[in-house]
């Protein structure tokens, strides 16, 4: 599932808004790292502080922000000039509207 979350030292940042819609993420702080149990744990966790404080943007359950995070994902795989514009006004229909049909 695409969602936006950043993880960063503890207390290094007071806000930090989505890079992709521009609202101001919701924050935890302090979380501590979950045990580690295993090599697959260590990779998935190497190089998190701990503590870190967890970002996520608030609209990341919604149909428009997973359809707005597709768009970005295909924007940075694609080479072509002409492509990269038609998703750049799909991104920008769809931050101006918050439908994505």
């Amino acid at each position: 599932m695409l969602t936006y979350k950043k993880f960063t030292d503890a207390n290094q940042l007071d806000i930090h808004e989505c890079p992709f819609c521009g609202v101001v993420c919701e924050v935890e702080r302090g979380k501590d790292r979950p045990k580690i149990t295993g090599w697959a744990s260590a990779m998935s966790w190497h190089g998190t502080p701990n503590p870190y404080d967890l970002f996520q943007c608030p609209n990341n359950d919604t149909k428009w922000h997973k359809t707005l995070l597709v768009y970005h994902e295909e924007l940075s795989k694609t080479k072509s000039p002409r492509l990269r514009k038609l998703i750049l006004e799909d991104i920008s229909d769809l931050l101006e509207t918050g439908d994505s049909k």
